[in-house]
């Protein structure tokens, strides 16, 4: 089964990367990314915030596990929004596909998380 979900995400990130409209779409992109650690990558797109209420703000992020992870893939795109007055965000996509629990969570303790919520919510 591992090795059914690593080709799909293998497939799927190849036709992400060469379909013309994701090539387009990424020019327009403008990746920062955050101090690296163990868990992995993680970066999150200055050109992509936008302010939602007065404090909440959607923001895509990238995020690449390290090789020491159970699982493979190349990858993971993230819409996220993040409330930046009490550092909490809700994934509410991921590779495009949007998530049916969107519940508030806080970074507890994951590092590349919290980095993302510094940088953007200081923009």
């Amino acid at each position: 089964m591992n090795s059914l979900r690593a080709i799909f995400n293998l497939l799927f990130s190849l036709i992400i990367l060469i379909s013309p409209i994701n090539n387009s779409f990424m020019q327009n992109n403008q990746w920062i990314e955050v101090d690296p650690s163990k868990y992995g990558r993680q970066w999150w797109d200055k050109n992509s915030i936008q302010s939602l209420d007065i404090n909440i703000i959607e923001i895509k992020t990238f995020y690449l596990p390290s090789k020491n992870k159970s699982y493979e893939t190349s990858g993971l795109m993230y819409n996220m929004e993040i409330d930046c007055s009490k550092s909490l965000y809700r994934d509410i996509a991921i590779n495009g596909m949007p998530l049916v629990s969107k519940d508030w969570e806080a970074a507890n303790g994951d590092y590349l998380i919290n980095e993302t919520i510094n940088g953007a919510c200081s923009k």
